[in-house]
C-alpha cells in the first residue's frame, strides 16, 4: 500500500515584538480625546472637528470685534480731542518775532549803532573847539534831549584836560571795524579819528581854544573801541563803554613795496594817429558831456543810448589837458583793443590872467588818473569806444609785497 505525503502550505509566522508607538492618547477633562505625537509635538483633537472649528471661529470673531471698536473709539477720541490739541496760530507780528529770534536778530539797527559810535567819539575827543560836545556826551550818556542836555550831566567828568589845552577832531570820524558779539543785542566798532591837539596859550574860550592852536602841533590818529547796546523792548540804545578804550591804529605800509599790477593781456599794439585821435577826442569830450547833453561824445562811442560810466561824463566838472594822455594798448582775441590810458583831470578854481604881468592867477588842483578803455573796430574799419573803467590793481601774486633789496 502506497503512503502519500501530503505538503501543507502554510507556513509558521514569528510574531513580531511590539514596538513603542509615537502617539498616545489622552483626555481632558472635558474628556475630549485627543492624540499627542511625541516626536514632533503635535496635538490632533478625535473629538467632532466642525464643532471645534465653529468655536475656534466664534473665539476670533469676538476677538476681532473687540479690536474693531476699540480702534472706532480711538478715532472718534481724536477727532474730539484734536482741536484742543493744535498750536496757536500766531499773528504777523508774533511769527516776524519768532523769525527774528531764529536767526539771532534783535532789531538792532548797526547802521544806528555805527553813527552813535561816530558822534560819541568825535564829541568824546572834541576838547574847547566845539561848543556842542559837551552837550552831545550827555545825550549819549543819560538820553537827555540835546536841547535840555546839561553839560554837568554825567558828561564834563567823562575825560579831563588841563585848561590851557583843547583838541580839535578833523572831519568825521570813520568806521574801520565791526566786531560780531554771540548776543546780538551788542555791536562793538573800531572808530578812527583825526585829531589836532595843541596848547591854546592865554585862551581858554571855546572861540579862542581854534584861534590860539599851536601852530606846531601835529595831526595824530585816534583809534577807539566803542561797544552800542539796544533794548529791543524799549527800543533804546546805550553807549555801553562810556570810556572807550583806545586801540592800536591801522599800520600802513608803503604803496612802492607792492608787485607790480597785472598787464592787460593780448598783443601789444603800437600808439598810431588813428588811436591817439579816438582817444583824444573821447576824454575831451567826455569831461563836458553829460547824460542829457552827451555833445561830441557821441561820435566817440559805439551806443550813446546806453547809460554806463562810458557815457555819462563829468558834466563840466574838470578839464583835460589832452597833451598830458600817454596810453598802452593791447589787441584781444575778438579784435578790441583795450588801453591802459594816463590823464589829469584838472579841477579850475577861478581866477585871471594879470594883464599888465600876463602872470595868471588861476588857480587849479590837478588829479592824475588812470582808466582802462576798450575800442571796437567798426565795419567802416573806425575805432570807437565800447566800454570805460577805472584801473584797478590787481595780480594773482599770494605774496603782494615785492621783496627789496638792501642796495635798493
Amino acid at each position: 500500500m502506497a503512503i502519500s505525503r501530503q505538503h501543507s502550505s502554510k507556513r509558521t509566522v514569528k510574531p513580531t515584538p511590539p514596538t513603542e508607538q509615537p502617539i498616545t492618547f489622552h483626555a481632558d477633562e472635558e474628556e475630549t480625546l485627543y492624540a499627542n505625537n511625541n516626536e514632533k509635538g503635535a496635538v490632533s483633537f478625535l473629538g467632532d472637528p466642525l464643532y471645534k472649528e465653529s468655536k475656534n471661529w466664534a473665539t476670533r470673531g469676538r476677538i476681532t470685534a473687540f479690536a474693531v471698536c476699540g480702534l472706532l473709539a480711538a478715532c472718534v477720541a481724536s477727532a474730539i480731542i484734536h482741536p484742543y490739541t493744535l498750536p496757536k496760530t500766531l499773528s504777523d507780528a508774533e511769527f516776524a518775532a519768532k523769525a527774528r529770534a531764529a536767526n539771532g536778530e534783535t532789531g538792532f539797527n548797526k547802521a544806528a549803532g555805527e553813527e552813535i559810535a561816530v558822534n560819541y567819539v568825535k564829541a568824546y575827543l572834541s576838547l574847547k573847539t566845539d561848543e556842542t560836545a559837551e552837550k552831545q556826551l550827555a545825550f549819549y550818556l543819560t538820553g537827555d534831549s540835546l536841547s535840555s542836555a546839561s553839560d554837568n550831566n554825567g558828561a564834563s567828568n567823562i575825560r579831563s584836560s588841563t585848561a590851557n589845552s583843547a583838541q580839535q577832531v578833523i572831519g568825521t570820524p570813520q568806521v574801520t571795524r565791526v566786531a560780531v558779539h554771540k548776543n546780538s543785542a551788542l555791536a562793538t566798532y573800531r572808530v578812527v579819528a583825526l585829531v589836532k591837539p595843541s596848547a591854546t596859550g592865554t585862551g581858554t574860550t571855546v572861540k579862542d581854544a581854534a584861534k590860539n592852536n599851536n601852530q606846531n602841533a601835529e595831526l595824530k590818529q585816534i583809534s577807539m573801541s566803542v561797544t552800542v547796546a539796544y533794548n529791543e523792548k524799549t527800543s533804546k540804545y546805550y553807549v555801553a563803554t562810556p570810556h572807550p578804550a583806545i586801540v592800536p591804529s591801522l599800520s600802513m605800509g608803503k604803496s612802492q613795496e607792492l608787485v607790480k599790477s597785472k598787464t592787460i593781456p593780448g598783443e601789444r599794439v603800437q600808439p598810431s594817429a588813428d588811436l591817439d585821435s579816438v582817444i583824444q577826442g573821447y576824454f575831451k569830450a567826455y569831461v563836458a558831456a553829460t547824460p542829457e547833453k552827451p555833445g561830441d561824445l557821441s561820435q566817440y562811442v559805439v551806443d550813446i543810448k546806453k547809460s554806463s560810466v562810458a557815457t555819462i561824463g563829468f558834466g563840466g566838472q574838470y578839464t583835460v589837458n589832452t597833451n598830458s594822455i600817454t596810453y598802452e594798448a593791447y589787441r584781444q582775441s575778438n579784435g578790441d583793443i583795450i588801453a591802459k590810458v594816463n590823464l589829469e583831470l584838472v579841477d579850475e578854481l577861478g581866477g585871471s590872467t594879470d594883464t599888465e604881468t600876463k602872470e595868471s592867477a588861476k588857480q587849479s588842483i590837478t588829479y592824475p588818473v588812470t582808466y582802462k578803455v576798450t575800442l571796437s573796430q567798426q565795419p567802416n574799419k573806425k575805432f570807437l569806444v565800447s566800454n570805460m573803467e577805472p584801473d584797478i590793481y590787481d595780480t594773482d601774486s599770494s605774496d603782494i609785497v615785492r621783496t627789496v633789496s638792501t642796495g635798493e
